[in-house]
């Protein structure tokens, strides 16, 4: 059975903060949730292509207020 999504983000890298390695899939979301991450056959009402880019489901918040920790740490 073909699911149908409201939105497919397609062939992206994932990182899902779970300390797992980076793997290409496809993100689907269903109202306001991710209900589906993998490779699946399901379509979705839009869908994007994410080849080449990185997505994080959920929120990943790389602000810090240590931005010159770059030239302490070197």
């Amino acid at each position: 059975m073909d699911q149908r999504f409201d939105l497919v983000i397609r062939g992206g890298t994932v990182i899902d903060g779970t300390g797992s390695e980076p793997r290409d899939a496809d993100v689907a979301i269903r109202g306001r949730r991710i209900v589906e991450i993998g490779k699946f056959s399901g379509s979705g009402v839009e869908e994007l292509d994410a080849k080449g880019t990185i997505i994080t489901p959920g929120f990943v918040d790389l602000h810090t207020h240590y931005d010159a920790q770059v030239t302490w740490s070197s």
